[in-house]
């Protein structure tokens, strides 16, 4: 049985970060390190050490043999370059001559999150209201003292109100530029808290004033960004409208699944004809071995073209998948879910899973009916294999069914005597992960056979395969829905929405009635 593996990495004199293995040690040295630069969104050429038990020092990792249980790996980045191999093809060498090698090494050695010219971080769980312009805090320093004292509230003045709104949205735009309800909501609770003399008389929440006019200088903000040619909001200009549309509330792109870059512009001194540049040279560099720490640059410098074709596009599978062959493998989906949303998709995905097992376990064995019955025969597997595998694949269909979803939906099981009638099922599958099983393997404990192979299926085309388990594949076919900007299927989107607001912790403050029942049952001892 394969064991979970924790590892302590040291990435700074100030800074280390917990990377899991759900699988083990994973067997080349060229693995482990991708691995770990997915996690911790590494950026650029490094190369690894690893704490000696005997020297009580850090030595040069040569082979994952030396890595167990909670050893302590070091992260010494190299110099770092443009050049995309020891010996620049054509292509490579003029688009390292198209730059300057200052460009060249400040676009190499950026962190991941910072890719973009409008990088956002994710939203918070609490909002800070900011510090005003010098004279604004004099006036609100002396209304919360008037209001302290005597109870009366200020009414602001014009210019007041006006730097006040002005700092919300320069705070606001940090995080997004187009907000929820509860978000405008969340922001104008935020601001009488932390100025009380600023409540409005009359109101219910004593800030629905100030809400609305939140609304409306937000509208304001967008039109001066999209002036500026901010991306994220040029695409909903009315240009981009459908031919005989005037409404300009149709169609909006925006963020609708927690994503921090959805739309992002160029990096400074960018132009579409230089991102095209990187693009053409990724389809010869992913033909290349060994070449993982390459395409992972030229994947991020070239982030910004390929959402705004994603968002603005919407191509179709087979069409992105040629001009971006590099993005469909497993390790580029999950730095790709990264760049969109800063979170770490498998280890988030993985741990939450596992943490939230014992719990969904005691909640499944509760369930009565026609319905408990079915989870139970689920589970079965658990009673005869111990493997982590099996348990997250029975706990992740069981899932589906407890929400009353199937998991058959979207979970498509072949045998691989059948595997030509599996390939003409496929062509007609608009999303699903596809699990070819072997007739009459034998598994490890007792266990059925592991899967022949386990893939992901998108418009009719096989976007993933040899993915391993199940569960790695449900996984990163959410990669692949937040990567391509995709919706959840309609008859399952309970499950994917306790996976998104639940497990990965993306936009988990709004739940529907089911999934926000389910988690109470999780967090209740």
């Amino acid at each position: 049985m394969t064991s979970t593996i924790i590892l302590r990495v040291i990435l700074g004199e100030n800074s280390a970060q917990k990377v899991t293995l759900q699988n083990g040690v994973l067997c080349s040295l060229a693995e482990l390190m991708n691995e770990i630069q997915t996690q911790c969104n590494l950026m650029g050429e490094f190369r690894l050490q690893i704490m000696d038990p005997d020297l009580q020092d850090f030595v040069n990792l040569t082979s994952t043999t030396d890595v167990q249980n909670k050893s302590t790996l070091k992260v010494i980045k190299l110099c770092d370059s443009l050049a995309v191999s020891p010996s620049p093809s054509s292509c490579d060498t003029d688009i390292l001559s198209s730059r300057s090698s200052s460009e060249v090494s400040h676009s190499s050695s950026l962190d991941p999150q910072e890719l973009t010219l409008n990088t956002r971080s994710s939203w918070p769980t609490c909002f800070v209201v900011p510090r005003f312009s010098y004279e604004a805090e004099i006036k609100l320093e002396q209304g919360n003292s008037e209001y302290q004292k005597n109870g009366i509230l200020l009414n602001p003045d014009p210019k007041l109100k006006s730097d006040i709104l002005d700092g919300l949205a320069e705070e606001i735009v940090k995080f997004k530029v187009y907000l929820s309800d509860a978000e405008f909501s969340e922001v104008a609770e935020a601001l009488i808290k932390q100025h009380p003399c600023l409540k409005e008389q009359g109101s219910l929440t004593g800030c629905s004033g100030w809400k609305r006019s939140l609304k409306y200088k937000m509208s304001n903000y967008r039109t001066k960004l999209r002036n500026l040619g901010c991306s994220e909001v040029t695409v909903n200009a009315m240009k981009h409208k459908p031919m005989g549309v005037s409404n300009p509330a149709f169609g909006v792109k925006k963020p609708r699944k927690a994503e921090v870059n959805f739309c992002p512009s160029f990096l400074p001194g960018e132009t579409p004809d230089s991102m095209e540049q990187i693009r053409v040279s990724l389809l010869s560099e992913v033909k290349k071995k060994n070449n993982e720490q390459t395409l992972r640059r030229l994947m991020d410098l070239s982030f910004a073209l390929r959402r705004q074709e994603v968002v603005k596009e919407s191509p179709l599978i087979v069409d992105f998948m040629g001009r971006w062959p590099a993005l469909f493998q497993e390790n580029e989906v999950c730095a790709e879910f990264a760049r969109v949303t800063t979170v770490a998709l498998i280890s988030k995905f993985f741990s939450k899973l596992d943490e939230h097992t014992p719990s969904l376990l005691r909640i499944f064995a509760k369930r009565g009916g026609a319905q408990g019955r079915r989870i139970r025969k689920l589970l079965v597997p658990l009673t005869k294999c111990a493997c982590i595998n099996v348990k997250r694949e029975c706990v992740l269909k069981a899932l589906f069914v407890y929400l009353n979803e199937d998991p058959d939906n979207l979970i498509k099981e072949y045998m691989d005597v059948d595997f030509s009638n599996a390939e003409t099922a496929f062509k007609e599958m608009v999303m699903g992960v596809f699990v070819i099983r072997c007739d009459g393997g034998e598994g490890c404990e007792g266990c059925e056979d592991e899967p022949a192979d386990v893939g992901v299926v998108l418009e009719g085309v096989t976007a993933l395969e040899g993915l391993g388990n199940v569960t790695n594949g449900v996984a990163l076919l959410i990669g692949l829905i937040y990567a391509l900007n995709l919706s959840y299927p309609k008859e399952l989107r309970y499950t994917f929405e306790l996976l998104q607001k639940v497990f990965l912790e993306l936009d988990g403050h709004k739940l529907s009635t089911k999934v926000q029942a389910l988690k109470t049952k999780l967090f209740t001892p």
